[in-house]
């Protein structure tokens, strides 16, 4: 599949992901760290909230990131196979 977009759209598709990505890691290291938490003993109530408290700002990027990648692929001109005589350039 090819998808054809300007070199501007590019580099905003390119950085949209990466920053969803970034979300999903950072969203994956919170969770293991709660479950950690949970199983142990001491301050779990200070230690939930910083996990908390450190989940929104993050997923408002991601989801505007993934807002834009949304518009961004909806400019796209996608290119399937059966489309194309020979190589895309």
């Amino acid at each position: 599949m090819v998808v054809a977009v300007n070199d501007d759209d590019r580099e905003a598709l390119r950085a949209q992901v990466i920053g969803v990505h970034g979300f999903l890691a950072h969203t994956r290291k919170c969770l293991r760290i709660l479950k950690e938490v949970l199983e142990s003993t001491g301050d779990k109530a200070g230690h939930i909230r910083r996990i908390s408290d450190s989940l929104p700002e993050p997923a408002r990027a991601a989801e505007a990131a993934h807002d834009a990648t949304r518009e961004t692929l909806g400019r796209a001109v996608f290119v399937g196979p059966r489309q194309s005589k020979g190589r895309v350039q």
